[in-house]
């Protein structure tokens, strides 16, 4: 008479917390890799046109006689003499968009919304058009988010693979 094993698990419930706290681990580690991978395309160098922006203004006397370009403050009336400019290079379309006084870059987070739910995202009204462009503005797409949730999907799905394992 062959002999019957009897295999009993009873502990369902300390599984279910356990799973859900690695699925948890997997996703935020998942959503800051998207991040880094967002912002690191952004500060990459661009192929854009260039252009000033601003002026260098620098006080003193010992820029006085060198052929600056001069003006003087309007509140305590004091010159000042325009030494340089700023260059910012813009991205070219299909490129990751260029920094350029940091807000935008800023003004990304990452939140939690519920126990499995996180998400990347952005309060700044330009999100959009800079992700998939704007034919009326003329503005072509500069795709940011997109590849980055893209090149951290197969590490995900294995992540989640591990934590059902």
């Amino acid at each position: 008479m062959p002999a019957h094993y009897k295999v009993v698990y009873n502990h369902i419930p300390t599984l279910t917390p356990m799973v859900e706290a690695n699925a948890r681990k997997a996703i935020g580690i998942t959503v800051r890799e998207a991040e880094t991978h967002m912002k690191r395309a952004m500060r990459a160098p661009k192929s854009g046109r260039s252009y000033r922006r601003g002026s260098i203004k620098r006080q003193g006397k010992s820029y006085a006689g060198q052929g600056l370009r001069s003006g003087t403050y309007a509140a305590s009336g004091r010159r000042y003499y325009i030494v340089g400019a700023k260059v910012h290079r813009a991205s070219a379309p299909g490129e990751a968009p260029a920094i350029d006084l940091g807000a935008y870059i800023n003004s990304w987070f990452t939140r939690w919304t519920g126990k499995l739910t996180s998400i990347l995202g952005t309060n700044a009204v330009q999100a959009r058009a800079l992700e998939n462009g704007n034919p009326r503005r003329n503005l072509a797409a500069r795709p940011h988010l997109g590849p980055a949730v893209d090149s951290v999907r197969d590490r995900f799905q294995q992540r989640m693979k591990r934590v059902f394992r």
